[in-house]
């Protein structure tokens, strides 16, 4: 297709020399004439290119995710509600998590005894020094009511599931919106992204493709075993139960094996 379209940019002496530089190297690749114009055109269109390419999702590890999530969620909203019942003290998001600190710890029904007990105390003494700040009188003059129903709400249902998963609350998830717990979309994206794996490079794009007109071969075989996964080649393709085809191994992609 014939160029006749003209495109002007601002450069200094700096730019003209980093393209020529280009031009030569573009040239001693294709054995055509240095050719600035076809450099940037040519850089332009592998930059376009360049986007990430995603090949590999760990839907199991997301799904787990999203219920450890939602359970700390119920958790935390649990605690905040009966702290409010029983104390009349709404908790901020700090608050709470100064409360349930402990939870993953030896011992934790101690520590989060004396946690909730050191929080309304506290609570208390401050709202007393505003109402009567001449008064002088001491935090061990403070009186408390029972708390036990918010230790147990604390450890009730989701708090041994939470204890025994070593990555605790993903505390940077959560948000007190009128006292209720919500999950920053944001955030959890952030997290399942990390699930989710890309081909970045061209190499690894080149062997993205390569590996991918393998699983469309495999696929042809799915029906004829009475389990896909028999047909796996460890480090380069495996079945997905998800997707119900052979997908590309991210060991092969992104790693020299």
């Amino acid at each position: 297709m014939k160029k006749e379209r003209l495109v002007n940019f601002r450069n200094n002496d700096e730019d003209i020399a980093v393209l020529e530089k280009a031009a030569n190297k573009l040239s001693s690749e294709t054995g055509e004439k240095p050719n600035v114009s076809k450099a940037i055109r040519h850089s332009a269109k592998q930059y376009a290119a360049s986007e990430p390419e995603l090949f590999f999702c760990n839907r199991i590890a997301i799904e787990e995710t999203e219920k450890h999530i939602q359970y700390g969620r119920e958790l935390l909203q649990n605690v905040i509600n009966e702290f409010k019942v029983v104390t009349n003290y709404s908790l901020t998001l700090e608050q709470l998590k100064t409360v349930l600190k402990g939870i993953n710890a030896m011992g934790s029904l101690v520590i989060l005894k004396e946690a909730i007990n050191e929080m309304a105390i506290r609570l208390i003494y401050e709202e007393q020094q505003k109402k009567y700040p001449d008064l002088n009188f001491s935090i061990d003059q403070i009186k408390i009511p029972d708390l036990s129903s918010i230790l147990e709400k604390a450890a009730h249902n989701n708090f041994p599931w939470i204890q025994n998963h070593d990555i605790g609350i993903f505390w940077h998830v959560y948000e007190i919106a009128d006292g209720k717990i919500v999950v920053n979309p944001v955030q959890l994206e952030k997290i399942c992204e990390g699930y989710r794996i890309y081909a970045t490079t061209s190499e690894e794009k080149t062997k993205l493709t390569e590996v991918k007109k393998l699983c469309r071969q495999l696929d042809g075989f799915i029906k004829n075993v009475s389990s896909p996964a028999v047909l796996n080649i460890a480090g380069l393709v495996y079945f997905d139960r998800f997707t119900g085809r052979f997908e590309p191994s991210e060991y092969y992609i992104k790693y020299t094996i």
